[in-house]
């Protein structure tokens, strides 16, 4: 048993247009983390934006709890953007191609399961803020 190989699947190459299309995909992938600091960058400044609307309030109706929370839940937001924008240093073994992709796999979904957080965060405070305002 332990002399056997491994039988290894046969197939034919793949068309020149899936091939294409196999390629884009594998480009497009190797982008997501880019793709997702952009739209971080972009929440990062729409969260500060919120925040100085809000600030540019009265004070007197910072007192209500619908407002603060609000605060609260933007600036949440804009750490966890932040925080997909902020290079953190990775660990991987560069002769391994295998440890490359699982780490740059992971540091996708780290990333992108931040920015996610940060979005729901941000709709949040949104909501609490339309709220604020529509009870006084």
């Amino acid at each position: 048993m332990p002399d056997e190989q491994p039988t290894i699947p046969k197939g034919r190459p793949p068309q020149s247009d899936r091939k294409a299309l196999l390629e884009r995909l594998e480009a497009e992938q190797a982008r997501t983390p880019e793709r997702v600091e952009e739209a971080a960058k972009y929440l990062g400044a729409v969260v500060s934006i919120a925040l100085t609307i809000l600030v540019g309030k009265d004070l007197a109706e910072w007192t209500t709890e619908t407002f603060r929370a609000a605060a609260v839940l933007w600036l949440f937001s804009a750490v966890l953007s932040f925080l997909v924008v902020m290079p953190f240093p990775y660990r991987y073994g560069a002769g391994s191609a295998a440890s490359i992709e699982r780490t740059f796999s992971r540091v996708a979904k780290v990333k992108y399961g931040l920015l996610v957080a940060a979005v729901i965060l941000f709709l949040f405070g949104l909501g609490l803020a339309v709220a604020g305002f529509w009870q006084g």
